[in-house]
């Protein structure tokens, strides 16, 4: 029994010691493709979940992180611990399809700022469907070292009218481990934006319930801004 309890206690402690203390703004800044960043996969339809070094110390959900893994449904997750998530777009990825060919890829690379220093992770070419329809989009997630700030930047996308009305996706830090069909009272487990993807708000987190979708997809040199409160 004793034991019993002792392992409850501690499942409470470990899902409720993230810090979700984001502030959500959007923001415009012209797009630019990195150069000279590492690939990490050239066929996005295959990713696996591959480990990619920060480059310092990343201040997330009040823990410090050094590595985070791009997972298939385009999901960061830090440190191997699916608790410390940010998801993306909850959708997963595939290769973009065009008229004439096209090298998607996703890659990555970090950048110094001052005395400090950012990481840039870019996905290139990327769609998010079977492949099977004409279209890409390009993105980037910054990451800060500076201030722990979570930088989603939107490039040029060649989806058509239709599909772009059609798309739904969840974006924010969440907790995936967490057993949100039975939360404590009071408990957050994640921040996720929705509404219009031109202009969404964030939301906290209780229950499956609380999730919501942004609508949409944010034109070119679009900046979706998380800073620390």
């Amino acid at each position: 029994m004793m034991l019993a309890s002792l392992f409850i206690l501690l499942m409470k402690i470990h899902l409720t010691a993230q810090d979700f203390n984001y502030k959500f703004s959007t923001a415009t800044d012209n797009y630019q493709e990195l150069n000279g960043s590492k690939v990490v996969s050239s066929d996005p339809q295959y990713l696996v979940a591959t480990n990619i070094p920060i480059g310092f110390k990343f201040n997330f959900l009040g823990k410090s992180f050094d590595s985070l893994r791009i997972e298939p449904n385009l999901t960061l997750v830090f440190g191997n611990d699916r608790s410390y998530s940010f998801s993306l777009f909850n959708m997963f990825i595939t290769p973009g399809v065009d008229t004439l060919p096209i090298q998607p890829s996703i890659s990555y690379q970090v950048k110094s700022n001052g005395s400090k220093q950012i990481l840039k992770l870019q996905f290139k070419q990327c769609a998010f469907d079977n492949g099977k329809e004409i279209g890409y989009a390009n993105f980037q997630i910054w990451l800060y070292e500076e201030n722990g700030k979570i930088e989603y930047r939107f490039g040029t996308n060649k989806f058509t009218a239709d599909r772009i009305q059609n798309i739904r996706f969840i974006s924010g830090p969440y907790n995936a481990l967490y057993n949100y069909a039975n939360p404590p009272a009071g408990s957050i487990y994640g921040q996720l934006i929705n509404g219009s993807a031109a202009s969404p708000v964030l939301s906290n987190l209780n229950t499956v319930q609380d999730i919501k979708y942004v609508i949409g997809y944010p034109v070119a040199n679009t900046v979706y801004v998380y800073s620390k409160i």
